[in-house]
């Protein structure tokens, strides 16, 4: 009998776990960072320019805005610091 109420526990204790698990799994994806997308440069077919968006007219590439380059030992993306969770069960 009491085996059974062992291998219950042990079974609620799993579910607690993976429950808590995916609750700090979503606070990190929430924590991490919006990157920056720079909007596509669309080109021209014919002159393989690319194309202003206001006028629509082709314009030189040399006008075009450099994209910002990342400050030297920036890493690529940001890794969040993954704790383990601490699960603490009271026992009479």
């Amino acid at each position: 009998m009491a085996s059974n109420y062992i291998e219950d526990a042990e079974v609620l204790r799993s579910k607690m776990f993976k429950g808590i698990q995916s609750a700090t799994l979503f606070k990190l994806f929430q924590e991490y960072p919006v990157r920056w997308i720079p909007e596509p440069v669309v080109y021209d077919p014919k002159t393989k320019k690319p194309i202003d968006p206001v006028t629509k007219k082709p314009i030189d590439p040399k006008n075009l805005p450099k994209p910002p380059k990342p400050k030297k030992g920036d890493p690529r993306f940001v890794i969040p610091i993954r704790r383990k969770p601490q699960i603490n069960i009271k026992r009479p």
